[in-house]
């Protein structure tokens, strides 16, 4: 998340998973989440779902190096602001970034 960090975008953070990202993230106006499809526990699909059953609306892009994995996310959160399969460039991530952030 450097490269985010370079582009101007201060508070970044990351987690090891979804379970310790539920216990230490504060979501604040402004948040964006960059979900691998497939994390340790529970999935990028799981935890943005669970998001949402929480009522909070928090703009989410899922990546993964699997196109079936991406195709899943799709179908399951056709609402996430972007689907980036790996290897993607720089260039792409701050992209979708920057535009989460005009919203």
């Amino acid at each position: 998340m450097r490269l985010v960090r370079s582009a101007g975008f201060v508070k970044v953070g990351t987690f090891n998973s979804t379970e310790d990202f539920l216990k230490r993230a504060v979501l604040e106006g402004g948040s964006l989440l960059i979900l691998d499809v497939l994390l340790p526990g529970k999935s990028g699909i799981e935890l943005q779902q669970h998001i949402r059953r929480s009522g909070l609306s928090v703009p989410v892009v899922f990546i993964s190096a699997q196109e079936h994995q991406l195709e899943r996310a799709r179908k399951e959160c056709p609402e996430a602001l972007a689907f980036l399969l790996k290897p993607f460039g720089g260039e792409e991530l701050l992209e979708v970034v920057r535009r989460a952030s005009k919203n």
